[in-house]
């Protein structure tokens, strides 16, 4: 009788204890990735997800031990998603900047980039900034090039126009619908490779840019989450490897 009065009573008790929840049984977070931002993030011919940053969050997430999806547009509409709808959890690959930081939290850096305008080799109309004025660029909305323009006057002289990804900022500027292009320096190599054009420099930032992952305000528990994962595979070198593979 003792016996069964125990094990009755530790069955009882076993009820009582809240369930833990592990990663593998949440639901998969959606991560938002550009559509044309090759080789960072992009879309194969066969709609497969891949670059640089898709790798990286699939290695950070399960790193977390937890699951992630990913949804692809233009790079506006993703940034719209993470803003104003439900639709996401976080987006990859983003260029921190100050204007950035008062709409999303970030991670810490995971990577740094250069960000370049170019033009075409062939274009001998345009061989420095000042070449610029009073034509069109194609760039990204809060780019840190974006803002030296502004804090050099010349924001307001040179038509800055925003292109849906820079897959098609480079049709484009091979189009002369636009006189140059606003890029990490990868991305501005890796499509003219792809178009078969030559391109040259005319600026490129004077630092590398940090990016990061970004998440809404305030979602600290996913935050800290990612940023314990990153840290980890930072002191594994895991990261700088996938970086390799690409660049």
């Amino acid at each position: 009788m003792y016996n069964a009065n125990k094990w009755l009573t530790l069955s009882l008790l076993l009820l009582l204890i809240p369930k833990v929840s592990f990663g593998i049984d949440q639901p998969p977070f959606v991560c938002g990735l550009s559509n044309g931002y090759p080789p960072y993030q992009f879309k194969s011919i066969e709609g497969e997800t891949l670059g640089i940053d898709a790798q990286l969050l699939t290695l950070i997430f399960n790193q977390a031990d937890l699951q992630v999806t990913f949804v692809q547009d233009d790079w506006v509409n993703i940034l719209s998603f993470l803003s104003f709808t439900k639709q996401l959890d976080c987006v990859g690959g983003m260029e921190v900047t100050k204007e950035r930081q008062e709409r999303f939290d970030f991670t810490s850096p995971i990577y740094f980039r250069k960000i370049a305008i170019f033009t075409l080799e062939n274009n001998s109309s345009v061989n420095s900034l000042t070449d610029l004025m009073g034509k069109k660029l194609s760039g990204d909305m809060h780019s840190s090039i974006e803002q030296k323009l502004k804090h050099e006057n010349l924001r307001q002289q040179i038509r800055v126009v925003h292109s849906l990804t820079k897959s098609d900022a480079m049709k484009r500027l091979i189009s002369g619908e636009v006189d140059a292009m606003i890029a990490p320096l990868a991305v501005g190599q890796y499509l003219a490779k792809v178009n078969g054009v030559k391109i040259k420099i005319i600026l490129t930032s004077d630092y590398l840019s940090p990016v990061a992952i970004a998440v809404k305000k305030g979602n600290t528990q996913l935050l800290n989450q990612l940023e314990r994962s990153i840290q980890t595979l930072k002191d594994n070198n895991k990261i700088e490897l996938i970086k390799q593979q690409w660049l």
